[in-house]
Order: C-alpha cells, then structure tokens, then sequence
C-alpha cells in the first residue's frame, strides 16, 4: 500500500489582497514543516521547486533547504515565477488599478459572480482581453478552465457556463493563449484535461460554448495533440464525443479506438506501427471497449507510460499529492 502524502489546508489559501507578510507566514510554516520532515511539506516542495520537478520526494528529504527554497515553492504556487516577482505584486495590487481589477474580475470568474464580472466589464470592457501579470498570462477565459492557473482559483463555479458566455459577448479572444506547462494553450487545450469542470458535470457544456464560438480543435500554436485525443486520453468520453459531433476528425488508430469505432479501428489498424497499436489498446481499455481491445492486442504488446504519454495534449489539472487524505492499495 502506497500512502498519500496528508492535506495540507493552509497552503496557497490567501487571497490575491494578502500582504508579503501573510506569503512570508506561509513560508515559514512550510519551512518548519519541512524541518519536521512532514511528508505532505516535502510532496508540496517537490511539485512545485524546480529543482526537484524531474526527481522524486527522496531528493527532497535529503537536500538541505532554507526559508528560500520555502518562499519559491510559495511564490510558484500563488503563479509566480520567483519571491521577487510576488513580492512586486503584492505591491502592484496596492499601486496599479489596471492589476488590482484583473485580479477582482478573476475572483468573479472562479466565484461565478456574473452580475459583479458583468458590471466590471461594463465600465472596462478592455478587461475581457486583459492578461494576469502572473507567470501563465491568463486572460479571464483560461480561469474558466480551471487549469494551468494559480491553484487557488483552480475552481468551477454552477454559473461557469453562463460566465465563459459573458466573457465571450464581451469580445474576449476564444483562441487565446496561456502559457502553461511548458507551452502556450488555448482555454478549450486547458478545459478537455481539467478534472474541476468534469466534476461539477459542466466541461462538456463549456467546451461546446467555445467550439461553437469558433475555438480551434487542434493544438494551434503549441506542440499538443488534438483536444480530442486529449479528452479521450483523461478519460472525458461525453467532452470527446461531443467534439466529434461538431467536427473533430478521428484520424489515428488511438482516437478510434478511445472512441470505440469499430470500422474506423478496422481500416486503420493494418497500417498502424506498433507504437500506435499500444496507444490504441491503451484507450480502448481505458474507455472499456472490449470489442476493440481483442483486435489491437494482436501484435500490441503491453502500454508503456511513454504510450500513454503520446497520447495526451495538455496535461489535465491533478490535486496536488500533499491535498489528498487518502491512500491507495
């Protein structure tokens, strides 16, 4: 049995009005928990320093670390690049209005406050185009996907629907780039791999807002796959079926198979390389299609996590280990 590490409550809580102060309280409990050796300290330092993002949670229990290892892991976590770069926030929030109304109108997207977003776009219609001053560069879009943005505001309101629509009546930029995860993603790249609007049962409806207002379904301007193939790879069936309906092309052995599309399975396997067969079984098990599991097993071999890995775009939003209070067997 592999034990999670525990909750963790405090951390990346404090709203964007926090003062260095309340952040530098943060990083000092987060430092005295390391010093205790706690294992949910060490899980939340190895997600988010960069030093430890290639390596494992050991690598952190035997580095030697101080308040500012603490205070990167806290800056990082809140959406910065570094402790100096929160630090100017928290003072641009004080001095620079244009800063102080994005970050107000983003706590009404994740809140879904529609009247209170529709009234702040109503006296600064720019808004709607306007980008965070944090390290991703989210436009209030993207925070509709739940995904790629401070952790904080990873949320989906019941009105996240009717919010994405205000934005977009607003003239906010459908295909709109963030830069996330290591490359530059769009809201609907985001959205199809974002676990909080799957469970609030509002990702299909989201996504088919942005399809019909023109969002691309491919990975524009970035290196990731289809939104199709990313849906199907997190397990988002209805997302994905949806986005066949409205014109996503099923054009690999994997999608067919994610899809369970026996005659498509049928006229693409012949020529597929064994790469994609294993892609294919993957998804097909995944998804359950047993009819389609029988005919790329033949040659397939097992998936391996670089298989598994080929098939996914932009990563979906996980809960971070050092949240979790459970354990798994």
């Amino acid at each position: 049995m592999m034990a999670r590490a525990p909750r963790m409550p405090a951390s990346g809580c404090l709203p964007f009005t926090a003062t260095l102060a309340d952040f530098d309280g943060e990083a000092a409990t987060l430092m005295a928990a390391l010093d205790a050796a706690e294992p949910a300290a060490r899980w939340r330092c190895r997600w988010l320093h960069p030093r430890f993002r290639e390596g494992g949670v050991d690598q952190v229990a035997a580095a030697a670390l101080d308040l500012d290892d603490a205070r990167l892991v806290v800056a990082r976590e809140y959406g910065f690049s570094d402790w100096p770069h929160l630090a100017d926030f928290t003072e641009a929030v004080v001095r620079d209005a244009d800063v102080l109304q994005f970050e107000r109108a983003a706590d009404a997207v994740v809140g879904g406050d529609v009247a209170a977003l529709q009234g702040m776009l109503r006296g600064a219609p720019e808004l709607a185009r306007a980008r965070s001053t944090r390290r991703h560069h989210a436009a209030l879009l993207h925070y509709v996907a739940a995904n790629g943005v401070e952790d904080v505001r990873q949320r989906t309101p019941p009105t996240a629907v009717e919010v994405a629509r205000v934005l977009l009546d607003a003239g906010a930029d459908v295909d709109a780039f963030a830069d996330a995860y290591g490359g530059r993603c769009t809201t609907l790249g985001l959205l199809v791999s974002s676990r909080p609007p799957a469970d609030a049962g509002l990702q299909t409806s989201i996504a088919e807002l942005l399809v019909e207002r023109g969002a691309s379904l491919d990975g524009r301007g970035s290196a990731w796959a289809s939104a199709l193939g990313t849906a199907l790879a997190f397990g988002y069936a209805d997302t994905a079926r949806m986005l066949v309906r409205h014109g996503a092309p099923v054009e690999t052995l994997a999608i067919a198979a994610g899809l369970g599309r026996v005659d498509d399975v049928a006229r693409l396997l012949p020529t597929a390389a064994g790469d994609a067969r294993r892609a294919a079984l993957a998804l097909a098990a995944q998804h359950g299609h047993v009819e389609v599991v029988a005919p790329c097993s033949t040659r397939a071999g097992s998936p391996t996590p670089s298989i598994l890995r080929a098939t996914t775009s932009t990563p979906r939003r996980c809960t971070r280990p050092w949240r979790r209070a459970t354990s798994t067997s």
